[in-house]
């Protein structure tokens, strides 16, 4: 099993963005970092895998359900903050699991995957049917990836706010700016906007 993130050149992200995911795991939680950028994979070494598809942005991550590399994946989006470890990491990947949508109860939200090495097929074989016309259908709702991950596996998926309660958190729908992390809160997601380095550093609540 691995830990993983996607960092995809010519975005938003930069390499101090893995760094920063990186000093918030611990340095007894490898991360592996999927990625074009060439200095980070000559760098990281086993610690990296290519991304060969050249994808855009967010849809890069579809590159995680790739049959042809054997790990089981803990995935996290690189702006995930952590008050403590989260108990995912404890357990062993044995069904794909993802984030309940904070903004649609309905919906999928893949800022947060555990992903089975048996899982990833049934997946890759329905996105390379044709990633260009998916990308073009599910491209306009703002949704990317989770869009796809709705379509085609919606109910495959365990969840993962019911499987550990209360432990993950929406800094901008639980509104967290303006008062305390709940005291079972380990997992604080930053979808959209803010960022969590976006917040002066007396309010980041997870680290206090």
């Amino acid at each position: 099993m691995i830990v993983a993130t996607v960092y995809k050149t010519g975005g938003a992200y930069t390499p101090e963005h893995v760094r920063m995911l990186e000093d918030a795991l611990g340095a007894d939680v490898p991360l592996t970092v999927y990625t074009d950028d060439l200095e980070m994979l000559s760098k990281r070494g086993s610690f990296a895998r290519q991304l060969t598809y050249h994808l855009p942005g967010w849809w890069s991550k579809m590159e995680l359900f790739n049959p042809a590399l054997p790990d089981d994946i803990i995935y996290f989006d690189l702006d995930t903050a952590f008050r403590r470890r989260p108990k995912l990491l404890l357990d062993p990947v044995r069904q794909p699991m993802i984030l309940r949508d904070f903004n649609r109860p309905d919906g999928l939200q893949s800022s947060v995957m555990a992903i089975p090495h048996y899982f990833k097929a049934f997946v890759w074989k329905h996105w390379m049917e044709g990633p260009e016309e998916w990308m073009e259908l599910l491209g306009a709702d703002g949704l990317g990836d989770q869009a796809f991950l709705e379509k085609v596996s919606y109910k495959f998926w365990g969840i993962l706010q019911d499987r550990y309660p209360g432990e993950y958190v929406s800094w901008k729908v639980d509104q967290l700016a303006g008062r305390s992390l709940p005291p079972v809160a380990r997992v604080i997601v930053f979808h959209g906007q803010p960022k969590p380095w976006d917040i002066p550093h007396d309010r980041q609540t997870w680290r206090h």
